[in-house]
This record gives C-alpha cells, structure tokens and sequence, in this order.
C-alpha cells in the first residue's frame, strides 16, 4: 500500500470513531465534551500539577516546616525565683510551675524551634510559659 491508500483507509475509521462517541452519549444521557488535540491535554495536566503541588506545599507547611518561637526563660524562671525567695509561694507552687513551664515547652512539637525571648529582636512570634 502505498501512503495515499494508507490515508483513505484511515479516513473512514476517524469518522466512524467519532460517531461511534455521539451515539454513546444520547443513550447515557449525558453529554460527553472532551478536550481535543494537545491544548487539551496540557491544560488538564497542568490543572492536575497545580493542584497535587499546592497540597504539596500546604501539607509540608502544616506538618513538617520548623517553626520558631521565642519564650521569655530567664524572665519567668526569674519572677518565679523572687516570688519564692520572698514567702509568696511555697517550695511545692514554685516546683509546679517550673513542671508546667516545662510541659509548655515539650508539648510545642519536634518541628518548632524555641529561643530565648532577649536574644531575638522581632519577627518571631513570642509564646509565654
């Protein structure tokens, strides 16, 4: 066969394709539209690629990104140290919340990052004990 035969061969099977799809979508009752040619396809693909990257990104920022924050140390454990040297609070408060400053700190995560509230100038948000 040579490629003008090849042609006419191939002419009558695109045409009997694409009857063969308008005759399917009236017996659904659905009307089937979908993308020709490559525009198409680029389009849904990059549609596709925006998506699975954006709820890439969203889900490293979530759960995985450090973080940090800054906690005022020497300034609680400080006020803490005055009011227990000076008869405010007994052995057991000052003990109880040297516990719950440390509780504070473990139950912020692996992934956030604490520093001492005098060593940062700004930018950073400041959690308190």
């Amino acid at each position: 066969m040579n490629n003008e035969e090849l042609k006419e061969d191939q002419a009558p099977r695109k045409a009997e394709e694409t009857e063969a799809i308008r005759e399917v979508a009236p017996q659904t009752g659905a009307v089937k539209e979908r993308p020709r040619g490559r525009a198409g396809t680029v389009l849904i693909a990059l549609a596709v690629s925006l998506v699975v990257s954006a709820a890439a990104v969203f889900t490293y920022h979530c759960c995985f990104a450090p973080k940090i924050v800054a906690m005022d140390v020497i300034g609680y454990v400080s006020a803490q140290k005055v009011l227990f040297l000076n008869g405010k609070i007994t052995e057991e408060q000052f003990k109880a919340s040297m516990d719950k400053f440390e509780n504070k700190l473990n139950s912020l995560g692996d992934n956030n990052i604490v520093l001492r509230a005098d060593a940062v100038l700004k930018g950073v948000k400041l959690i308190e004990p």
